[in-house]
């Protein structure tokens, strides 16, 4: 037992952390709910799972439901196995979760595929919420199969497990930035319409990808795949993963208490502990590398007794410290109350130089601190020969010179020119050739003896008007640059689960394009079989909860769009 004077000093040892476990009442300690017989069959089961794993796949190379070609398993956990697959019309590489469940039929097969819906819906909002999140594409069930089918956006990245094990400890300002992107994500799930716990937050379960511009880029996976299996599966999967990973779990979590948001906090102060030091809060061991300690993992974490920083070799700034500290306490009311109270002490926290600044655990200088800088040698003053100010001044004209006459001959501004004076060149045949670019048309023009470069600006909404125009009469157009454009707006889309009903910034818009400009696409056919596939889903969710002619409009839409498409035609049918 510590005494006054204990605490005191163990304050004086660190004055810089503001939250110490030690100093805080400590509630009763409640025993965990399991043996060490029954932890020990649980590891030796999840050992089991993994040799297996070894095996080669039955589905790998497979056609699955007539539209994925799988390339290659990924992985395999308590809810399902994911696969890395192709679409097999467009190209597209997607990652589909398959999702076991006991075989219904009758009443309770349609209760639970009315329950899969609403919740897949609800994962679908989740990632057009935030970028940072992986949400769902297309759901498919087949109950009487036992099957689930989750379609989701392919993440090309490592996971930040990996990163820690290639890597080391990272930086304290890059732990804020990715930490920032991941309180994006957890505010998109805790703070909507039906707030979502994600209650399996890991190392494993944030992947280190690149956006668009190159940048770092956090996405987290599996929001909502637990939340689906114990709640509308009635627990018919597995009871173990709903606790979700030792180490991790809150301890409310493991007394299979209520658990609410601040629940993912308390995972995610792990993630931010391991990131800064390599290591497990808990048993010190590094954070990357498995354990077959899980009872020992297990009760150090309901106790939320963590090693401090400065036991792990690592310098931790003060202000990250406390963050970490607060969100690892073990009664939830002490930890912060929200992704955004979180997300807000981290932006001021980017900001505040001092607060970054890690704090050494031996403040005293080294040998080389110690000693007394050193004299600089003197230097000695050379006088530099002065160059000639003429010769400069010639070598500057001539290059002048020899630049305005180049550019006079190229001309590489072009001539600006508006849409009636480019329709009239081209019907009468003075345009060379053309090619869609940034913001409109550009082209060579046969005026006079010379072969004249020209640009007329367009609007989007006419470029396809353009386009036909010129072709019409006669001129090769090369829409390359557009379809490679429209591709990658229509891959964000997809990554963003945007598929329609955004009036422009949604894949049928960008795929509706991409068909006009290249009729014979396989990849506008693709994505218009998607928006279909999304259309059908949203129409089934409509006939379950309403409105009935929210229902009736996306079919007819998406007939529209694909007149043949089966899953419309389907959903059409049970009306």
């Amino acid at each position: 037992m510590s005494t006054p004077d204990d605490t005191d000093n163990k304050r004086k040892s660190q004055p810089t952390v503001a939250w110490n476990p030690d100093d805080l009442p400590q509630a009763p300690q409640p025993t965990i709910p399991w043996s060490a017989e029954e932890l020990a069959q649980m590891a030796a089961a999840e050992a089991a799972a993994a040799e297996s794993k070894k095996e080669e796949d039955p589905l790998v190379g497979t056609l699955m439901r007539n539209k994925w070609r799988v390339l290659k398993r990924l992985g395999a956990g308590s809810f399902g196995t994911v696969y890395k697959v192709q679409d097999v019309k467009g190209g597209w590489i997607e990652a589909l979760k398959i999702l076991g469940v006991d075989r219904m039929t009758g009443a309770e097969a349609e209760e639970m595929r009315k329950r899969f819906l609403r919740e897949a819906q609800i994962m679908k909002r989740l990632g057009t919420d935030s970028q940072h999140i992986v949400g769902l594409a297309t759901y498919e069930e087949d109950i009487e199969a036992g099957l689930v089918y989750f379609l989701m956006e392919f993440v090309e990245g490592r996971s930040l497990a990996r990163v820690l094990e290639e890597e080391g400890p990272l930086d304290a300002q890059r732990v804020i930035r990715l930490g920032l992107q991941a309180c994006d994500a957890l505010m998109a799930a805790h703070e909507g319409p039906e707030p979502v716990v994600h209650r399996d937050l890991k190392l494993e379960n944030l992947m280190l990808t690149h956006d668009r511009s190159g940048d770092e880029m956090v996405k987290v996976l599996d929001f909502g795949i637990a939340k689906i299996a114990e709640r509308e599966a009635d627990s018919r999967l597995t009871t173990v993963g709903t606790l979700g990973t030792p180490g991790y779990a809150a301890p409310e979590q493991l007394r299979a208490e209520e658990v609410d948001g601040r629940t993912d906090l308390f995972a995610f102060g792990v993630i931010l502990y391991a990131l800064l030091t390599g290591k497990d809060p808990w048993l010190g061991k590094l954070a990357h590398e498995p354990t077959d300690q899980i009872y020992e993992l297990m009760a150090a974490t309901d106790r939320a007794q963590m090693i401090p920083f400065a036991k792990t070799g690592v310098q931790v700034p003060p202000g990250l410290a406390n963050v970490v500290l607060r969100l690892l306490q073990r009664d939830p009311a002490r930890r912060f109350q929200s992704a955004r109270e979180l997300g807000t002490t981290l932006e001021r926290l980017a900001t505040d130089r001092a607060a970054l600044t890690a704090v050494p655990a031996d403040a005293h200088p080294t040998v080389e601190e110690a000693a007394p800088p050193a004299r600089p040698k003197p230097t000695i003053a050379r006088p530099q020969p002065k160059k000639s100010g003429t010769g400069r001044l010639v070598a500057i004209f001539l290059v002048a010179i020899t630049l305005g006459a180049g550019a006079y001959y190229v001309q590489p501004w072009g001539r600006t020119i508006d849409l009636p004076t480019l329709r009239g060149h081209a019907n009468d045949g003075l345009v060379d050739r053309a090619w869609l670019d940034d913001g409109g048309v550009g082209g060579y023009l046969n005026i006079g003896p010379l072969v004249s470069p020209f640009f007329a600006r367009v609007a989007d909404n006419q470029l396809l008007e353009v386009v036909e125009g010129l072709r019409g009469a006669g001129v090769y157009v090369d829409t390359s640059w557009e379809i490679r454009r429209l591709r990658e707006l229509a891959t964000e889309a997809q990554a963003r689960t945007r598929y329609y009903g955004l009036d422009g910034g949604d894949v049928r818009t960008y795929a509706l394009r991409l068909a006009a400009l290249q009729p014979e696409s396989p990849e506008a056919e693709s994505l218009l079989l998607k928006v279909g596939e999304r259309m059908a889903w949203d129409a089934q969710v409509a006939r379950v909860e309403g409105p009935t002619g929210r229902a009736d409009q996306l079919v007819r839409e998406c007939l529209e769009l694909v007149p043949d498409h089966p899953r419309c035609l389907a959903v059409s049918a049970d009306s």
